[in-house]
């Protein structure tokens, strides 16, 4: 990967790209509810823009992620509310998803971006998961 790949890579996980700013320069700040996999809840704020693994970052329970490209689908959050105050799934997004197996109404927190307030995520810890799953089949 070319310099300039690791730049853009670096500048979509931390929100660098495709924001809007308002009058002042500055970009909206939305409260983002969060239920981490022990079951506490807490608030974060992110602004417009920012990838969901960026807002989470800002918190007890980062989201994990594996690539911060979308290919992986590690960093998978369910959405508990405010989906309309999330960016729409992109194409890469879309087929992650559906490869890994997904489940209807989660998203990955690399691909998707805070638009707007009222966002409720329950995030999850996937070594818990991979360990559950491993332990139901044996």
């Amino acid at each position: 990967m070319s310099r300039f790949g690791i730049r853009n890579k670096i500048r979509a996980l931390f929100g660098g790209a495709g924001s809007a700013a308002n009058e002042s320069g500055a970009r909206p700040v939305f409260d983002v509810k969060i239920t981490a996999p022990n079951g506490s809840e807490y608030t974060v704020q992110g602004k417009e823009g920012e990838t969901l693994v960026t807002v989470t970052g800002r918190g007890a329970w980062p989201i994990m992620t594996g690539c911060a490209e979308g290919d992986c689908g590690t960093c998978r959050v369910e959405v508990l509310g405010g989906a309309d105050g999330l960016s729409p799934a992109n194409e890469k997004e879309q087929r992650t998803c559906r490869d890994s197996k997904v489940p209807e109404g989660w998203r990955l927190g690399c691909q998707t971006r805070l638009q707007g307030a009222g966002v409720h995520l329950h995030v999850i810890d996937p070594f818990a998961e991979a360990e559950a799953a491993e332990a139901a089949e044996a």
